[in-house]
């Protein structure tokens, strides 16, 4: 979303200034540095990164959907079919 695509701007702007340097190898390294932020942040992480979890359908790592809540009697919390406990606010 917009948070990765700022971030990335940012980082593209912070090693820019690196063309600004006298050595040629730090501004290769800006320029590299440069286009591979830029690819990674329009590229790959808007582009290949959700279709390749298209494409990975049961495979893919991310929950389709969260498993269910169940309260734990007991001890007043909540506890997800994963194993997961955390107390739960006073009502």
């Amino acid at each position: 979303g917009s948070v990765i695509t700022g971030a990335g701007i940012i980082m593209t702007g912070a090693f820019a200034g690196l063309w600004a340097s006298d050595k040629l190898l730090m501004q290769q390294f800006g320029v590299l540095l440069v286009v591979s932020v830029l690819f990674d942040t329009f590229v790959v992480r808007t582009v290949l990164v959700p279709a390749l979890m298209m494409m990975a359908q049961e495979w893919n790592w991310w929950p389709g959907r969260m498993p269910p809540v169940t309260k734990n009697l007991q001890g007043g919390g909540a506890e997800s079919s994963g194993g997961h406990y955390r107390s739960l606010p006073d009502a």
